[in-house]
């Protein structure tokens, strides 16, 4: 039923863009441990649609209203990278807003340090592995060699890193 009314938000959610896709896990792996889809979402990419309804706060206000009035509660991001949007929407410090924008030309690795591992979309193996090396926030790799993290977690989490921070397509 959860899979069935994210396809309806889904194709609810084409008012917006035509590049909307849903993301079952939450951005984790799905490594076998049932929960449900309570981190479940969609990804919306409104890469030159945001003009059409007022900019990108008027489509982000449009779509948590529309949410909200339905009975969901949501929380969006919205960035340059999906990995920073994702990672905002999960653990950026909403206030009253359930919306957080990080506008085009702002620092993404400055918006990003202070959120936690797990805002990298990795595994729970390597998010446990870079806490116990003391790394618990984003920011905490920026400074730390790369073949080191490399040859101990292999690519992924240098790749997911890569990737919000906008150095890497996704």
């Amino acid at each position: 039923q959860d899979l069935k009314a994210l396809d309806a938000l889904s194709a609810a959610c084409e008012r917006y863009t035509p590049w909307v896709a849903i993301d079952p896990f939450g951005g984790g792996l799905g490594n076998g441990v049932d929960s449900g889809l309570s981190g479940a979402g969609l990804w919306l990419d409104i890469t030159g649609c945001a003009h059409l309804f007022g900019g990108e706060e008027a489509l982000l206000d449009d779509l948590l209203h529309r949410l909200t009035k339905a009975g969901y509660h949501a929380r969006a991001g919205l960035a340059a990278t999906a990995g920073a949007a994702w990672a905002l929407a999960r653990f950026a410090a909403h206030n009253q807003n359930p919306g957080v924008i990080l506008p085009a030309g702002h620092n993404i690795t400055a918006a990003l340090a202070s959120l936690p591992m797990t805002g990298l979309r990795l595994d729970g193996d390597s998010v446990e592995g870079l806490e116990r090396m003391g790394l618990r926030k984003i920011g905490d790799l920026y400074n730390v060699p790369r073949a080191p993290l490399s040859g101990r977690f292999g690519g992924s989490v240098l790749r997911r890193l890569d990737q919000a921070l906008g150095a890497l397509e996704e």
